[in-house]
């Protein structure tokens, strides 16, 4: 779910995460896995990613502003109008 932006409109989006090349997938992955606060990134209207893993082991949701999310997992993101 990506929030924020001039407008801020709704959009979402899914991806299999074994589609993704394997350094995005591992980016992600450590962004899901970490502990660390995330700054919001500088400027104004800027997006943040609402994203969800799910696996066997339950799932996992973080925000994660948009100048440290993998491009191909942004990509995915679609306005909802």
């Amino acid at each position: 779910e990506r929030r924020g932006g001039f407008a801020g409109l709704k959009a979402s989006g899914t991806v299999d995460g074994s589609a993704l090349h394997p350094d995005d997938r591992k980016t992600l992955e450590q962004l899901l896995s970490g502990e660390e606060t995330f700054a919001a990134a500088p400027g104004t209207d800027r997006y943040t990613y609402l994203v969800t893993r799910e696996n066997a082991s339950g799932s996992t949701t973080r925000e994660i502003p948009e100048d440290v999310l993998p491009a191909a997992v942004a990509s995915v993101v679609t306005p909802e109008i």
